[in-house]
């Protein structure tokens, strides 16, 4: 029986999404925490992975898998989504705007 989502891959996926909030709380750019994040969840799916010999890459029993994806190509794709969003947006997107100052009601 196939398992479409195992409590390996939310763990994995819960340890990239730990490291990204992780960097952004201690000020680090949205994209370089993002990936850092990404590669964190990737590195711990290809350690499991890796770990059990005679074992394809894509076997469902071999690390985290989520919808029948694994956790390390889940990791890939969202670090290309970051990488693309990053590259997409202007420079100062994410710095606050300053407000022209208005002339104040009297």
């Amino acid at each position: 029986m196939m398992i479409l989502v195992n409590l390996r891959g939310v763990a994995f996926l819960a340890a990239g999404c730990a490291a990204w909030i992780g960097l952004l709380a201690l000020g680090v750019a949205g994209l370089t925490a993002a990936l850092a994040g990404c590669a964190v969840a990737i590195g711990i799916d290809l350690a499991t992975r890796l770990r059990r010999p005679g074992r394809p890459l894509m076997h469902h029993e071999a690390g985290g898998m989520i919808g029948l994806v694994p956790v390390w190509m889940v990791g890939l794709l969202a670090a290309l989504t970051a990488t693309l969003i990053a590259t997409a947006l202007p420079d100062d997107w994410d710095h606050p705007r300053s407000r022209p100052d208005v002339a104040s009601p009297r």
